[in-house]
């Protein structure tokens, strides 16, 4: 492989950082084995300069993929247990034996070790999600880790964008089988009519009904009388559903009635669902201030209704009355009478998992959140306390003593069908694009963890700013409650991938601890079913690197967007390299707009687009085979940034692209240059119009009417 000292001043400088001068080969061997859970992509990046043997800086393809070859030609095996440092590590070994004294072999050695680390974590993950068997996953994951290497080396990138190219273009997505066209169930987090189907479901069978705000408010005006008269609330507390009066709900024609006129409709609807935090594991809010701060929050929305004068101010059109999702009044709940009372001392028990039968008859508890035994005997004595926290003591069978929380009863077997269904549906009202979530962000109870801290309010979080549009005409689609009880608009945030939410999910509590499963599976399927189904998503004046490279992991479910727009952000190298990643593998196929209007973009991050949309291979669909418009209108680049753009197209790509809007730009003659070159070798074939700032001169419009390019039409905006 040649000698790579003195090749490169980041290869010495990094090598001299990492390994030391006076080390020999053994000795940096030993200490990569040592060190290699810190490795990152990075600095394996920084230390394969070494192989630059042309010394332009860059990896070329001749030279990674010597690299690459030597690599993934390796016996390297997955160990049985899966660990990422371990794999690390027998593929390090592995290598090793076939390494000389050479420098280049121990810095191939770090990169080797940091790529098996990291094809290890995405085999786990493929395991996990497919069953695949742990060696094919692995396999699957180094494959694709070397071909997105491959691409990003075609690309020439520096080792931030390379590292962002590369995570983004074998991210869950392309381990998983091919993703759905379309998501499972069409469009149903955009089409109001699911809200709608939803509520017209005969009352008997409804998994979810809506409270009517009218008789929500009527019940925080009494729980405020009663307060002011400085008597004892509980007993107002919000019932569970099956305990609700009828005119507790509204229907599905009076939420109809009461959407906002005109185009408003068309963007929010009735619906409010709340996000909060339950207080206590029998009841979310027994002393009723989770009420009375919802009543106060909406009293401030139908105010600023009322003193809405302009006809563009967001507040105009706020319903006076509307459906309130609030889930312990709108689900099937367990009741809050202890399973146990003291009718039953003396009764002999038999608890089997969650089965229960007392004398012989079998009893329906409620288990959730409480860890109990197996035991048999007889009861010898129930203490009462507040919401069913019982102590319960049994005699067992050896005369051995136990005891126990004292549980809830549980609802019925229909009652608890209803309820699997609502949480299969729960996303129709946090995801939907025309529903608004109401976050109460401080309603955790002193104490207990924050609202931040907890699995469901984090899942209605992260859902909810998936598809609704913040727009200046009409209220946001997520209002935040803060201490002082003042509506906060919450700015919205891209999706995070299924892994990312994975991590997250470790980290939240619960009372349950077997909701931390499901949970992850209804982001998943939420998550799915929200980009899946949605033909627009505008993310605009929040964009940066960093949310760009997570939206990168969860490109690929956009299987029907149109119009993905992503202006007026800081997007620059690094964030558009990942999203190019993304690309590269087939991600935004029914795209006819991308619109990156107002974003810092830079020359690695148009080289590595570039290197994305003409990476199909021979026989493939193109990538992004139906784009029109490519919006770069006030991006701040520099002259000749989009020449590494235009000279990575290939013929065929880009075949529908018809609009190139680069107005109020930098573009320079030499980026004109480069777009002529590619039409020349068959690119964008369909280019026909490509708008462009002020430092193209009339000479070079003159020269490119002239020439065979006539029949694309330049205009000039300054």
């Amino acid at each position: 492989m040649g000698n790579g000292v003195g090749k490169s001043r980041v290869a010495s400088d990094t090598t001299d950082r990492i390994l030391g001068r006076s080390q020999t080969t053994g000795e940096a061997a030993d200490r990569i084995l040592g060190d290699v859970a810190r490795i990152s992509i990075r600095d394996a990046t920084a230390l394969l300069a070494g192989l630059d043997h042309n010394n332009d800086g860059f990896l070329d393809r001749e030279e990674l993929m010597h690299a690459v070859n030597f690599i993934f030609s390796s016996e390297a095996t997955v160990p049985e247990s899966g660990d990422a440092l371990a794999t690390a590590e027998r593929v390090l070994r592995s290598v090793a034996k076939t390494a000389g004294p050479d420098l280049d072999y121990v810095l191939l050695l770090q990169l080797a070790a940091a790529e098996a680390a990291k094809g290890a974590e995405e085999g786990k993950m493929l395991h996990k999600k497919k069953g695949m068997d742990k060696q094919a996953a692995f396999n699957v994951a180094m494959a694709a880790r070397g071909a997105a290497t491959e691409r990003a080396a075609l690309a020439k990138l520096p080792p931030d964008s390379a590292e962002a190219f590369i995570q983004s273009s074998i991210a869950y997505e392309k381990l998983d089988d091919t993703p759905p066209s379309m998501c499972e169930k069409g469009r149903r987090l955009c089409d109001v009519n699911t809200i709608y189907k939803a509520l017209r479901t005969e009352v008997a069978d409804a998994p979810v009904r809506l409270l009517k705000w009218s008789w929500l408010k009527s019940q925080a005006d009494q729980v405020r009388l009663l307060k002011k008269q400085g008597k004892d609330v509980q007993g107002f507390a919000l019932k569970r559903r099956q305990e609700l009066p009828e005119e507790a709900f509204i229907t599905a024609a009076e939420v109809e009635a009461n959407n906002p006129p005109g185009w408003r409709a068309e963007r929010r609807i009735a619906v409010f669902a709340i996000s909060y935090c339950w207080k206590s594991r029998m009841h979310p809010d027994p002393d009723c201030e989770t009420l009375l701060a919802i009543a106060a929050a909406f009293e401030i929305c139908i105010g600023n209704a009322d003193k809405a004068k302009d006809g563009m101010d967001p507040w105009q059109g706020f319903p006076s009355e509307f459906g309130v999702f609030i889930d312990y009044a709108c689900l099937f709940q367990h009741p809050t009478e202890p399973a146990f009372g003291p009718e039953d001392v003396g009764k002999r028990v038999d608890i089997d998992g969650d089965l229960v039968a007392v004398d012989g008859k079998q009893r329906r508890v409620n288990w959730s959140g409480l860890g109990h035994e197996d035991a048999s005997g007889t009861i010898v004595s129930v203490e009462r306390s507040l919401y069913g926290q019982v102590a319960l003591t049994g005699s067992a069978a050896g005369a051995t003593t136990v005891s126990f929380a004292n549980p809830s009863l549980r609802r019925s077997t229909r009652e608890d069908v209803l309820f699997s269904l609502a949480l299969a549906d729960l996303e129709i009202w946090y995801a939907h694009k025309y529903t608004t979530v109401v976050r109460l962000g401080e309603s955790a109870a002193a104490g207990q963890p924050s609202y931040g801290e907890r699995g469901w309010p984090s899942y209605e979080h992260c859902v909810s700013s998936i598809l609704p549009m913040r727009q200046g005409n009409v209220w946001a689609p997520v209002l935040n409650v803060a201490a002082d009880g003042r509506l906060v608009p919450m700015t919205t945030a891209p999706p995070i991938s299924p892994p990312e939410f994975d991590v997250l999910n470790q980290k939240l509590k619960y009372t349950n601890g077997a909701d931390r499963n499901m949970v992850g599976q209804l982001y998943e399927r939420t998550l799915r079913n929200a980009l899946g189904g949605t033909d627009t998503l505008w993310l605009l004046s929040m964009m940066d690197d960093h949310l760009a490279v997570s939206l990168s992991r969860s490109l690929r479910l956009l299987t029907s967007v149109t119009d993905l727009k992503l202006d007026q952000g800081s997007i620059r190298d690094v964030g558009l390299s990942a999203i190019a990643g993304a690309i590269s593998l087939g991600a935004l196929p029914s795209l006819t707009g991308l619109s990156l209007w107002s974003n810092p973009l830079g020359p690695h991050g148009f080289r590595a687009l570039g290197v994305a949309v003409s990476s199909a291979r021979e026989g493939e669909t193109p990538r992004l085979p139906k784009l029109k418009r490519l919006t770069l209108k006030q991006c701040r680049f520099a002259s000749g940034d989009l020449v590494g753009f235009a000279d990575a197209l290939e013929k065929g790509c880009l075949p529908s692209l018809a609009d190139i809007c680069a107005y109020m730009t930098n573009i320079s003659e030499e980026d004109l240059e480069a777009v002529g070159r590619a039409l020349d070798r068959g690119a964008m074939a369909s280019l026909r119009s490509l708008g462009v700032g002020a430092k193209i001169s009339e000479a070079a419009q003159t020269t490119w009417k002239a020439g065979h390019h006539a029949h694309v039409i330049i205009s000039v905006q300054t």
